[in-house]
């Protein structure tokens, strides 16, 4: 090869290698990209449950020499409500217990799973003459009882009647 060939060949090389300001083309190992920061925010909204409504039904009764009879004319009383709902929307019902000792209310507040607590439900009982079976206590300063309803509940009640008092 020709020294004059060698310099066309050097600059024709020269010139690919080179772009038109001068700066190198030359291929570079490629740079790493860091990846776009995305923020995400998840909200989750709070697991709102339709109420479930369900019967509470049972016995009032006292003990006797002739064995267990019923009590009939005991009023019953219920609270109920949902606990999510800090008894905004309580029901207040009451009945009396007829012949056989039996009451029955419908409609109730109740856990749809056993260890749930999706609803307050709170019976009282009382009849002249007998002693309050839910008295007022520290943990229940107006008295009643708990009842816990998973579907159709029964909760039958002993009562036992007040002692005479005898005066002199």
């Amino acid at each position: 090869m020709s020294s004059s060939r060698a310099v066309v060949v050097i600059g024709a090389l020269s010139l690919g290698l080179s772009n038109c300001q001068g700066r190198s083309v030359v291929p570079t190992s490629p740079t790493s990209v860091a990846p776009p920061t995305v923020s995400v925010t998840t909200r989750v909204a709070p697991l709102v449950r339709e109420p479930v409504f369900h019967d509470l039904v049972g016995l009032v009764s006292e003990s006797t020499s002739a064995g267990e009879i019923p009590v009939e004319g005991a009023l019953v009383e219920i609270l109920s409500c949902q606990a999510s709902a800090i008894c905004g929307s309580a029901m207040v019902s009451r009945t009396v217990t007829d012949r056989e000792g039996s009451y029955r209310f419908s409609g109730l507040y109740s856990a749809n799973t056993a260890d749930s607590y999706q609803a307050i439900n709170i019976v009282w009982v009382t009849k002249p003459g007998y002693i309050d079976p839910f008295p007022p206590r520290p943990e229940a300063s107006e008295g009643g009882q708990f009842v816990r309803l998973i579907g159709n509940t029964r909760f039958d009640v002993h009562v036992v009647r007040e002692e005479p008092s005898y005066e002199k």
